[in-house]
């Protein structure tokens, strides 16, 4: 009989353990805007360039702005998800001229969203060479080619 009710008083005093610590209550997150997160992704992005080529305060504050732009017209957000499902909606709703268009050569597409991208990044670089220094936009490229290297092998 006691040995009943020690293992009674065991389970029960086990299943309360495990619910209390079920029932604490974790500190409440705040969600980040998606500007917030941009912000902070630009920040340090701009921290890493500034210890990796050593740039001055007007550099900082010139970089930092052109990656916030950068990060803003460049990101998959949700917004850009959304307008590329309306898209894909819209290409299925249209006539058969431009639906079949799309459908018989969609390589065609992708080459013209690849060059829309590269001249977006050449445009990027243009703006970095203005804010950089000559010896370090030498060293962007550098290592620029030394991780495209790397990501081909």
């Amino acid at each position: 009989m006691m040995r009943k009710t020690i293992l009674i008083l065991a389970v029960l005093l086990l299943t309360t353990v495990n619910i209390e610590a079920q029932n604490r209550k974790r500190p409440h997150r705040t969600r980040l805007t998606q500007t917030e997160r941009l912000d902070m992704r630009a920040e340090k992005l701009t921290g890493v360039m500034i210890s990796t080529y050593k740039l001055n305060e007007t550099q900082q504050k010139s970089l930092l702005e052109l990656n916030k732009k950068w990060l803003s017209n460049n990101t998959n957000s949700g917004t850009n998800k959304k307008n590329v499902r309306n898209k894909r909606a819209d290409y299925r709703g249209r006539s058969r001229g431009v639906d079949s268009l799309y459908l018989a050569n969609p390589t065609l597409h992708r080459e013209a969203r690849i060059q829309e991208l590269s001249s977006q990044v050449d445009q990027y670089k243009g703006e970095l060479k203005k804010i950089m220094t000559s010896s370090q936009f030498k060293a962007y490229e550098k290592r620029l080619r030394e991780g495209v290297a790397q990501l081909s092998k």
